[in-house]
């Protein structure tokens, strides 16, 4: 990928975090908050700092009184009225320092609310502790803060913390009036405390508290300013009639009188007595002050009848609201008549199916997102379990050239190589990039990225020329010096006893795999490289993509060696069993007598591409195309993982090949179920499924147009579904990605050999195409690979979920084999493959959120590939390798993808960068 779209791809991989904080742009809107502190003012933030900007965590608490948003407590109001008195011209010097010197007293007091203020400030008074002017300033001088602070003073009427909040607080304040007046008989003898001091402080202390009272509610409601603030402005109504007033109101109330009553009536008529004698107001000043408030009790009184709700002004005893007509008609209502009734009823039974419509969508809802993967918040870095296996993988036949070096004899893609037009441009393997003689370079390589495992993998005809008989000791002294090479360098080595390249002896005289005989020849093999390397060798693989040896070595035209295609509807079949049983032969021989001694473990490589249906309108054409995406991963996966996990293949392919399918006996399943210390998966693409339009459960009879028809579509469909596997053709398509259906879950059902099979529901069956009947296409929103493989990341989480969910496999699961072919037609071009970089980036996320957020057991990962080689089919048109080989000079070359990957394997984790 070059131009605009490599550009994107390469921010993805490298873009740095750019989301920094601007050093002077942040000192510039502190010093801006600061000057507005002093003045006053608000900031405004949008001119200052951009939607990135912390200043707020930089700027103090000097920043948020700049923006006005003033705030005191009660615990606060003793020291704020003492500074403002000091503050005020013409104060008292004397009454100032004298109050300063009983600064522990003031504090003793305001622990005990504002009755013991109001105590301490009399007994200082009468002690002649403090003069007359200096206690008439500081009242003053409350009454100018006040009028400053109105705006938090007046704010509209809350409900805070509902009714019983506020009859809490109406209590308590009740309680320190009852106080205060004992503590004015206490002082009468004195002469000094008047009913104007009283009441002014103790709508100061309601103010601090943040709870005004009624009477200032009613103020703030009508619009107009609060006595204290009218008193402070010059006002004609004296913050003594203010306050003598307010305090009249709050008593009433406490004690219910807010809409007249007949508790408490004497009490609050004495009270307005005593008040008025006190201030000395004039009754018109007094009437004045009562039609306000008694206008604002009406309202609240209406506003009380209308909710059955208690208003703040109603106290204590206005809870159930106080109705006109003395009766609870007004707060239950009037009956209602039958036609009032029905509509309810109606109304609730609509309400009832709504929420019921709305359970089930909710219901659906959630069935969908059962079948899905979330995406997660992307977090910057991504670290993997410590101990983590980081790899890259390659095959012997792939790398190693030599092909008839040192007593090595020819393998079946030797001679497939070497017929013309199986290979694109009729290349072969017999140098290749001469890893046989060049791999102390290679494993530089590994060591240079930090690489800590390495798979490989043996020629058989290396090691046993013929496949049996006589070892050849130049082969075994090759792998010995790799070997010893690689932990040299401390490099796990992860071997591969099988990668596709039988011995030709074995394929021309026995027939390959079709010949159960090849299962002793196999597991002798192995015996001598157990015997050779084990004690080196502590992870085996004994096949690797047994699917691929099977349906593309047997069945699709012979897409790679030994390129049968005589009888595909069987021999895939035979292929695949014989595999198996070789395998549990060679894990039971490795248990009995290697496992003691060298303590290593053994698997399976089983490719593994994910499936799932292409979504479709219709509900019924949607289910069938999830039946096709469930045989798509019976046919591939399960045909293989459940024999080792569960005893037998899948119960759908029994269903659908009949008596073509090998049966196990019970012998062979005791020995294959558990035959694997891990689940080696190898992944590269995704595929969306469908029923195809020729698609029958069964047909023991088809017509012979019937049969051509299916020939015909299975021609087509066979060009579309070789872009799924190594070696297949290119697609002209790109695949994408579409809806999940979850994977059904399957049974295996046990056949022994002597049980009765049906007959072929096939008899004419084309083959493995046709016993699978899956069309697989692709999505236009998906990017694909220089093999035209769709790059869908998700699927590998899913599949991760798949095997995790269906076989729980022991020893967890190693990602033997992902990567991707990127067209690099230059050295220059090659060494810069940010859209390989961006891939393995990707599908690792994947991986690890498979690992953090499903709990799937995720033990390895290796690149395919370390170097670019010989990719089968194609010969060397595709690259997947991490370096650039100049195949004229051989010379080994990091791409920028090895760089990359080097670093994530050092860290043990992903990095995220800003904007990917």
């Amino acid at each position: 990928m070059a131009g605009t779209e490599g550009a994107r791809w390469w921010i993805e991989v490298n873009q740095a975090d750019t989301a920094a904080y601007t050093r002077t742009g942040a000192e510039t809107f502190i010093s801006k908050a600061s000057d507005s502190e002093a003045n006053g003012g608000v900031v405004d933030i949008s001119a200052t700092c951009s939607s990135g900007d912390s200043i707020l965590k930089k700027s103090g608490s000097g920043f948020f009184r700049g923006l006005g948003k003033k705030k005191k407590s009660s615990s606060s109001i003793g020291d704020e009225g003492t500074r403002d008195a000091s503050l005020q011209p013409g104060s008292d010097a004397a009454g100032s320092s004298t109050a300063e010197a009983h600064t522990d007293e003031v504090v003793k007091a305001k622990k005990k609310g504002m009755s013991g203020l109001l105590s301490l400030g009399r007994r200082l008074k009468s002690a002649g502790s403090l003069s007359e002017q200096a206690y008439e300033m500081s009242v003053q001088a409350a009454a100018a803060e006040s009028a400053d602070t109105e705006s938090y003073m007046e704010e509209p009427w809350r409900h805070v913390g509902g009714l019983l909040g506020r009859v809490k607080r109406q209590k308590e304040r009740r309680r320190e009036v009852e106080a205060a007046d004992k503590d004015d008989a206490a002082a009468a003898n004195d002469g000094t405390h008047t009913a104007h001091g009283r009441d002014q402080d103790q709508e100061a202390s309601a103010a601090a508290d943040g709870d005004e009272s009624p009477y200032a509610a009613a103020a703030a409601a009508a619009g107009a300013e609060s006595p204290c603030a009218a008193a402070a402005a010059g006002g004609h109504i004296s913050a003594h009639h203010g306050s003598a007033a307010e305090a009249v109101a709050e008593r009433r109330a406490v004690y219910g009188l807010a809409a007249g009553g007949s508790q408490g009536s004497e009490l609050d008529a004495a009270d307005a007595e005593a008040a008025h004698q006190e201030t000395g107001s004039s009754a018109a000043d007094e009437q004045g002050v009562q039609q306000t408030g008694e206008a604002e009790e009406e309202r609240e009184y209406v506003h009380a009848e209308h909710d059955g709700q208690a208003t703040p002004g109603q106290g204590m005893f206005g809870l159930l609201g106080r109705v006109r007509s003395g009766s609870f008609s007004g707060l239950l209502g009037k009956p209602m008549d039958e036609q009032q009734q029905e509509a309810e009823r109606e109304a609730a039974e609509a309400a009832a199916a709504a929420q019921a419509e709305a359970a089930a969508v909710a219901a659906a809802a959630a069935a969908e997102a059962a079948m899905r993967l979330e995406p997660e918040k992307e977090p910057p870095i991504r670290k993997f379990p410590r101990g983590f296996m980081w790899g890259t993988a390659t095959s012997a036949y792939q790398i190693e050239g030599g092909y008839l070096d040192e007593g090595k004899a020819l393998s079946i893609w030797d001679a497939f190589c070497h017929t013309p037009g199986k290979i694109s441009g009729n290349a072969n393997a017999d140098i290749s990039t001469c890893h046989y003689y060049r791999f102390k370079e290679d494993v530089a390589l590994m060591k240079a990225m930090g690489v800590k495992y390495y798979r490989m993998s043996i020629a058989w005809s290396r090691i046993l020329p013929n496949g049996r008989g006589k070892v050849n000791e130049r082969g075994v002294a090759f792998y010995n010096r790799v070997l010893d090479e690689l932990i040299a360098s401390r490099i796990m080595p992860v071997v591969t006893l099988y990668h596709w390249d039988l011995p030709l002896a074995l394929q021309i005289e026995e027939d390959g795999w079709m010949n159960p005989k090849i299962i002793d020849h196999f597991v002798k093999y192995a015996k001598v490289c157990f015997t050779r390397f084990g004690d080196r060798v502590k992870y085996w693989i004994t096949v690797n993509e047994p699917w691929c040896a099977a349906v593309l070595g047997h069945d699709s035209g012979g897409q790679h060696a030994p390129g049968r295609n005589v009888d595909p509807s069987r021999e895939v079949y035979r292929v695949a069993h014989h595999m198996l049983i070789a395998h549990g032969r060679t894990y039971q021989m490795y248990q009995r007598a290697f496992k003691r001694k060298q303590r290593g473990k053994l698997g399976l490589a089983l490719n593994g591409d994910w499936y799932e249906a292409k979504p479709a309108a219709d509900l019924g054409e949607q289910r069938c195309n999830e039946k096709a995406a469930e045989r798509a991963l019976e046919f591939s996966v399960g045909w293989f993982a459940r024999p080792v996990y569960q005893g037998d293949y899948p119960s759908l392919m029994r269903e659908r090949c009949g008596n073509r399918l090998p049966r196990f006996t019970a012998e062979q399943r005791a020995m294959l179920v558990g035959s694997a210390d891990f689940f080696g998966l190898n992944h590269y693409s995704s595929h969306l499924c469908e029923q195809p339009a020729w698609y029958k459960e069964l047909a023991p009879q088809q017509d012979e147009a019937e049969r051509e028809g299916k020939l015909m579509k299975l021609d087509a469909q066979l060009e579309r579904i070789m872009t799924s596997v190594t070696g297949g053709k290119p697609a002209e398509s790109e695949i994408q990605e579409g809806d999940v259906a979850e994977p059904a879950e399957q049974k295996v059902q046990l056949v022994d050999a002597d049980d009765d099979i049906p007959e072929d529901p096939y008899i004419e069956s084309t083959g493995y195409w046709q016993d699978i009947s899956v069309d697989q296409s692709d999505d236009d929103v998906w990017k694909t690979t220089d093999m035209g493989w769709g790059v869908y990341p998700e699927g590998i989480r899913k599949m991760l979920n798949y095997i995790q969910k269906e076989f729980n496999p022991r020893g967890g699961i190693i990602i033997t084999e992902n990567g991707c072919a990127v067209a690099e037609d230059d050295e220059e071009e090659a060494l810069k493959d940010i859209e390989r970089a961006v891939y393995l980036k990707r599908y690792l996320t994947e991986v690890h959120k498979a690992v953090l957020h499903d709990s799937v057991d995720v033990r390895g990962y290796f690149v395919w590939s370390l170097l670019d080689n010989f990719e089968w089919g194609y010969g060397f048109q595709k690259k997947f390798g991490l370096h650039y080989v100049d195949m004229q000079t051989l010379e080994r070359i990091p791409k920028l993808s090895a760089n990359w990957y080097a670093e994530v394997i050092r860290k043990n984790r992903l990095e995220s960068s800003a904007g990917s």
